[in-house]
C-alpha cells in the first residue's frame, strides 16, 4: 500500500542518514588519527635533529679541545727540540696516531647514530604513508558504498513512483 512505501521510502532515508553521519564520523577520527601520528613522527624527527645537533657541537667541542692539546704540545716540543729530536718524533707520530685513532672512533660513532636516526625516520614515514594509504582505501570503500547505497535509493524510489498513480489519472 502507499502507506507502507511511503514508511519503507522514510525508512530507507533514516537509514541512509544515519549511514551518512556515521561515514563522516569514521573519516573524521581517521583524519584525527593520521593527524596525530603525523604531528608524533614530526616530533620524533624534531628530536633526532635535535640530537644529532647535540652530538655534533659536542664531537667540535672535543676536536678543538684536542686540537689545543695538540699544538700545546707542539709548542713544548718545540723548545726542547735541540736536546730531544728523536723522542720528539716519535712522540709526535704517537700523538698523531692517537688523535686520528680518536678522531675515526667519534666518526664511526657519529656516522651510526646517523645511520639509526636515518633508519628511525625512514620507518616513521613508511607508517605515515601506510596510514594515509589505508586512510585513502577506507575513504575510497566509503564513497564506492554511497554511491551504490545512492543507486539503489534512484533504482527504488523510481520503482515507487512507476507504482503510485499520478493525482488525478484514477
Amino acid at each position: 500500500s502507499m502507506a507502507s512505501l511511503r514508511a519503507e521510502l522514510d525508512g530507507l532515508r533514516e537509514q541512509l542518514r544515519r549511514s551518512d553521519a556515521s561515514n563522516n564520523r569514521r573519516c573524521e577520527e581517521a583524519e584525527t588519527s593520521f593527524a596525530q601520528k603525523l604531528a608524533q613522527a614530526q616530533e620524533a624527527a624534531l628530536t633526532a635533529a635535535r640530537e644529532i645537533k647535540d652530538e655534533h657541537h659536542g664531537i667540535v667541542g672535543e676536536c678543538r679541545t684536542s686540537l689545543a692539546s695538540l699544538q700545546s704540545i707542539l709548542d713544548a716540543k718545540e723548545r726542547i727540540a735541540a736536546q730531544l729530536h728523536s723522542v720528539q718524533q716519535q712522540r709526535r707520530e704517537d700523538d698523531r696516531q692517537e688523535l686520528k685513532s680518536q678522531l675515526q672512533q667519534g666518526l664511526e660513532s657519529v656516522q651510526k647514530r646517523v645511520s639509526e636516526l636515518e633508519a628511525g625516520f625512514s620507518n616513521e614515514q613508511g607508517v605515515r604513508t601506510e596510514a594515509v594509504q589505508q586512510v585513502d582505501v577506507h575513504c575510497s570503500r566509503l564513497g564506492a558504498a554511497l554511491e551504490r547505497a545512492q543507486a539503489a535509493w534512484l533504482k527504488d524510489a523510481e520503482q515507487i513512483r512507476s507504482l503510485c498513480p499520478k493525482p488525478g489519472s484514477s
